[in-house]
């Protein structure tokens, strides 16, 4: 069992709640990863440990240390609903690969990449909160050992989420992280130290404990140089730390934007339940263990009740309310087949569908909220939303999608991902694109250029069997010096996850203007479309409808689409069919009382006779 899972353990003052709701107050020492307290006086200050500063005597680090967001799919058996990955992308060689610990379908393992627990942390690391890849010895590989003493382990960042003081900065915690100051990262973003050097610049002997000179005077080793201010005459800080994570720390790393729509945040609207007053965690809730209810229908050790159904239907079918009064929709003569087909998310979440999916950016994704993000719309990864698929219980819901591009070997039908490193030389040595506007594009390739790319790859090392580029749903191949062939592959498969946010007003919801919303001839909802992006020239255009993208049949749904044109004069010629039916009724009627009637007036002038 790995170092960092649930151990053996008495309990902690933190980890039962006595029934008092106010807040704790979090004035305390700090201490460092050797169990020090830390004296901002000293001339070489260690970073402060949240190992050892939340852990040490309040709360149960390993037990926390199961939570969803730090175990990364090597603590449990159960990887859940698929969902976001980790994108890797490299512009100039025209690279985005969705990858994921988890073995969700249709992702890829970063070790298929080359990619060691010690990169994934240099490059992901400043959204990752800190946990099983950033410190477990079971989990790092010895070719990174020197590398992890230097920069140090990435523990559990508590003030991630828990610290509300306005001086925690997560952009300086991503920018630490950059610079392989993994042991330092938490100290500079919580502002009570200032942080100079950077491990990425010092040697594999690089000794944190010695005496070394720095490689240069603008290279100056890792050191940290802790404010005053916020120590007390006992050396205490105090954290502003609260309980119910607010908002805005989920937006961190949560935030999700629609490229050219509301480009300045005062023209957008939030989630109908932000506007309300609710908070992220009042739905996506936790124990100690720090494994947070995800809130879909289905989840393992979810709560039903914290699910759209369960909270707004409730288990009694007769209240006029959901839980804690959230509003009971009635879905007034809307046929129950939609409630098997479709998810609450279908016609209530997500932006809203045009003729086109949108081109969306997120925070992990894009970086979004750090220092020096590209702003350009057309900025790489390239992701969409909403796509209408069906989800992991089979009803339809609104989906993100990305298609991965990369350059593989492909042998016996089998591929193999080239590392990027030699491609990304290449491709710059044979094209002319520098992206001097940084619109944070890949660069545009005509079938001759990738002809060239692939050649000069097959020639740079002959033990591969045949080159060739996944793009678009596609595989392309060189069949000459200036053409390429373009075939279906599974590996261009794109990768979907569902999106639930941001919830929409009952008055914007799919379906409120009528069956038409969904049911029309040209409705979004059926018919919009689909555009699989890729550098390739000669296959950028390629559209289908949603329709066939989530297996259907397009002209038998447009012929079902057209049933709905004609529902008007079908009513009215079902309401005169019905009236005639009524009119022939009646008039048999009549005719069978005048009938009666006739038979007993003449029944009763033969009694008389």
């Amino acid at each position: 069992m790995c170092a960092w899972t649930l151990a053996a353990q008495t309990e902690k003052i933190g980890d039962k709640a006595d029934g008092n709701r106010s807040l704790p107050v979090h004035r305390i020492k700090l201490f460092d990863e050797n169990g020090d307290v830390v004296k901002p006086y000293h001339e070489r200050s260690m970073p402060f440990s949240l190992r050892e500063t939340c852990g040490r005597e309040c709360h149960s680090y390993d037990t926390i240390s199961q939570g969803w967001h730090f175990e990364s799919g090597f603590g449990s058996n159960d990887s859940g609903r698929a969902g976001a990955p980790w994108i890797f992308s490299d512009q100039f060689s025209a690279t985005q690969i969705p990858l994921s610990w988890r073995a969700w379908p249709g992702t890829v393992h970063p070790q298929e990449i080359g990619m060691t627990p010690f990169q994934f942390v240099k490059d992901f690391g400043g959204f990752y909160p800190g946990g099983a890849l950033g410190e477990a010895d079971s989990v790092h590989s010895l070719d990174n050992y020197f590398r992890w003493n230097v920069a140090g382990k990435q523990e559990i960042n508590c003030l991630a989420c828990h610290e509300t003081n306005p001086a925690y900065n997560p952009a300086e915690y991503v920018t630490q992280m950059k610079k392989q100051n993994y042991r330092w990262a938490a100290t500079a973003a919580s502002g009570i130290g200032q942080m100079e050097g950077s491990a990425a610049k010092m040697p594999d002997n690089y000794d944190l404990y010695g005496t070394f000179d720095a490689p240069s005077p603008n290279d100056p080793v890792p050191m940290v140089f802790y404010e005053e201010t916020p120590f007390n005459r006992r050396g205490e800080v105090l954290f502003q730390v609260k309980r119910k994570v607010p908002n805005e720390k989920c937006y961190a790393c949560h935030s999700t934007a629609v490229v050219g729509e509301n480009a300045e945040r005062w023209h957008g609207d939030d989630d109908v339940h932000i506007a309300a007053g609710m908070s992220c965690v009042d739905c996506h809730r936790n124990g100690l263990n720090h494994k947070i209810t995800r809130g879909y229908e289905g989840e393992k050790n979810g709560i039903v009740s914290l699910t759209c159904a369960g909270c707004h239907l409730g288990d009694d079918a007769e209240s006029v309310a959901g839980r804690m009064g959230a509003p009971k929709p009635q879905h007034a003569g809307l046929p129950p087949v939609h409630f098997e087909k479709l998810s609450c998310t279908a016609c209530h979440s997500g932006p809203v569908l045009g003729n086109e999916s949108a081109d969306i950016k997120t925070s992990i994704s894009h970086k979004l909220g750090t220092v020096g993000v590209n702003k350009s719309a057309t900025a790489m990864p390239h992701v969409q939303a909403p796509i209408f698929l069906p989800g992991h219980d089979g009803k339809i819901a609104p989906h993100k999608i990305m298609w991965p591009s990369y350059w593989v070997d492909v042998r016996d039908d089998s591929i193999h991902i080239l590392p990027v490193e030699n491609i990304r030389t290449i491709v710059l040595q044979k094209s002319t694109y520098r992206d001097t506007l940084h619109s944070g594009d890949w660069p545009q390739l005509s079938d001759s250029l990738l002809a060239t790319i692939l050649d000069s790859l097959a020639q740079q090392d002959t033990t591969l069997q045949q080159v060739g580029y996944i793009s678009g749903g596609l595989l392309f191949t060189a069949k000459n010096d200036s053409e390429v062939v373009a075939q279906p592959h599974s590996a261009g498969k794109p990768y979907t996850w569902a999106l639930a946010h941001d919830v929409r007003p009952a008055r914007q919801s799919l379906g409120i203007a009528g069956c038409n919303d969904c049911h029309a001839y040209n409705s979004p909802f059926a018919f919009a479309s689909v555009s699989p992006p890729t550098p390739v020239l000669s296959a950028q255009g390629r559209v289908e409808s949603m329709t066939v993208f989530r297996g259907a049949s397009h002209w038998q749904t447009k012929l079902f689409a057209l049933a709905f044109y004609f529902r008007p004069v079908l009513k009215l010629i079902l309401a005169i069919v019905a009236l005639l039916l009524v009119a022939v009724l009646a008039l048999y009627a009549f005719k069978g009382l005048a009938t009666l009637t006739q038979n007993l007036a003449s029944k009763q002038s033969l009694d008389k006779g």
